[in-house]
């Protein structure tokens, strides 16, 4: 005798195509989920990263060339009194103790984007690709003419394909730093 051959009913199949129905739109979403958070976590990167290069680049810079601060050319050295405080903005330059010829180097903010230039040459601190600069501020304080100058370094950077609104507001980046006494 032939054994019979087993199919699956009407209602087999029925039940499988719901049971699909319901978990192939949770693996989708479970899916889209990480898609998105691992595109958050790449915009973040890309916006600490050049936060990061450009303050690192500033502190390592001013803590090792640095002699005087000067605001927009102007060849009065500024933070060098007793007691003073200035908020120093757009194209601060500093002189450079390792010129002999007294050049200075400056950074600027320009078109959302931090720049350094000494010379004829500028260097840009953040990608003008891929960051936005805003609020690019660095402040001098002096407590009396024998203490050091503190100088304070701030920005904001957010990513510039910020379509999707990754970071509410941009990410504020500071540090500070001794000028040698000399």
């Amino acid at each position: 005798m032939g054994k019979l051959k087993r199919s699956m009913t009407l209602i087999e199949v029925l039940v499988s195509l719901i049971l699909l129905g319901l978990f192939i739109p949770s693996v989708i979403s479970i899916f889209i989920n990480i898609t998105q958070q691992f595109y958050n976590v790449s915009k973040t990167q890309t916006v600490l990263n050049g936060g990061s290069f450009a303050l690192k680049s500033m502190k390592t810079t001013i803590e090792n060339s640095a002699y005087y601060i000067y605001r927009n050319l102007t060849p009065t050295p500024i933070c060098d009194t007793s007691n003073s405080s200035s908020n120093l903005s757009n194209n601060i330059c500093f002189g450079d103790k390792r010129n002999p010829s007294n050049l200075i180097f400056c950074y600027s903010l320009s078109n959302g984007q931090i720049s350094s230039s000494s010379g004829n040459t500028i260097y840009e601190l953040t990608d003008p690709n891929k960051v936005i600069a805003s609020n690019f501020n660095i402040q001098c304080q002096r407590g009396n003419i024998f203490s050091p100058p503190r100088v304070k370094i701030s920005f904001n950077l957010e990513d510039k394909s910020n379509i999707n609104k990754v970071f509410p507001t941009p990410l504020l980046f500071q540090t500070q730093l001794l000028l040698k006494n000399r």
